[in-house]
């Protein structure tokens, strides 16, 4: 991964699997702590994890529950966006993306990865007959 003097990775590598993608946000729905990311950064460099490999948080509906997985992953689909942190590219589709607004990936006591989500009000929406929403 190359870095630029912000310590920010700044260029995408691309093989054969990947299309030209420019779009990567510096705003990410989810927050990575510093530890996470160095946690993250160590996995990859032990591993001998491909420098065309992001990290990928997926999310997978089990019943009544949403589980994420983190994966490292080389390709990038049309309803992927990629996002920057300090020094970790990670991918999100936009359902995770989604599910993942104002949540944290951080390390736990077992140095293990745990997402800490935030607790938003429910808002009970109906759709009327003519297919507008309507908040009670």
């Amino acid at each position: 991964m190359i870095k630029n003097s912000n310590n920010k990775p700044d260029e995408i590598h691309e093989n054969s699997s990947h299309h030209i993608y420019q779009n990567i946000s510096d705003l990410p729905p989810l927050h990575i702590s510093k530890q996470t990311q160095n946690r993250i950064n160590h996995i990859k460099a032990t591993n001998a994890i491909s420098e065309f490999c992001y990290l990928r948080v997926k999310s997978i509906a089990n019943g009544n529950i949403i589980d994420f997985n983190l994966v490292f992953d080389d390709k990038i689909g049309v309803q992927d966006r990629i996002y920057r942190t300090k020094s970790v590219l990670f991918l999100l589709d936009n359902e995770t993306a989604y599910l993942l607004i104002g949540s944290e990936l951080k390390l736990d006591k077992e140095q293990e990865f745990e997402f800490i989500h935030q607790e938003f009000e429910l808002i009970d929406l109906n759709i009327d007959d003519d297919g507008n929403k309507i908040f009670n």
